[in-house]
């Protein structure tokens, strides 16, 4: 049953605002845990004065650490949003294709993060055979995935944000966040 506040969210999309509602409350943990961390009695950073001859020098005692749950719950908000992006792809394509995908066309589907347009244009023949005709070249949903790009962004593709959340959660995944 639709939602009346979302009147203007497609159905087909539901899934998606509930993704991404995770991601806001992943993201609201990570601002409780800064505050807890920015907040502590002591202070994060601890500073001692060292006499040295006729001046003194300001030195760092210690430093509070992070919490281990910090990163990981960054991770998990950056791992949502991008679940978010690919999710709204999915729903978009089973639409426009009128049924759901076979387990071949549905491994096909995903947001790609190209920094150069010989990479996007390689991901496009990527679909060509098995890919579903919503994601072949010339589509509609090509041309709008072409705009999302990280290679439009010509001083610095890898600054991004599709390419910055790609890097992190390939991060995430492969590594201790």
């Amino acid at each position: 049953m639709k939602d009346p506040t979302l009147h203007w969210l497609p159905e087909r999309h539901l899934g998606v605002a509930a993704t991404l509602s995770h991601a806001d409350e992943l993201i609201g943990q990570v601002s409780d845990l800064l505050v807890y961390y920015q907040t502590q009695p002591d202070g994060v950073i601890g500073l001692i004065e060292v006499p040295s001859g006729s001046f003194s020098q300001t030195v760092v005692d210690r430093l509070a650490p992070i919490p281990r749950k910090l990163p990981l719950a960054v991770a998990d908000a950056l791992v949502a949003l991008r679940a978010a992006l690919e999710h709204a792809l999915f729903a978009e394509v089973e639409f426009l294709e009128g049924s759901p995908l076979d387990e071949k066309a549905a491994r096909l589907v995903e947001i790609p993060a190209s920094d150069t347009y010989e990479k996007f244009d390689e991901w496009v023949k990527g679909r060509a055979r098995r890919g579903p005709s919503s994601l072949r070249a010339g589509s509609e949903l090509v041309r709008r995935i072409n705009g999302l790009q990280p290679f439009h962004r010509q001083s610095d593709p890898p600054a991004h944000p599709l390419a910055r959340l790609v890097s992190h959660t390939n991060h995430a995944k492969h590594r201790t966040p």
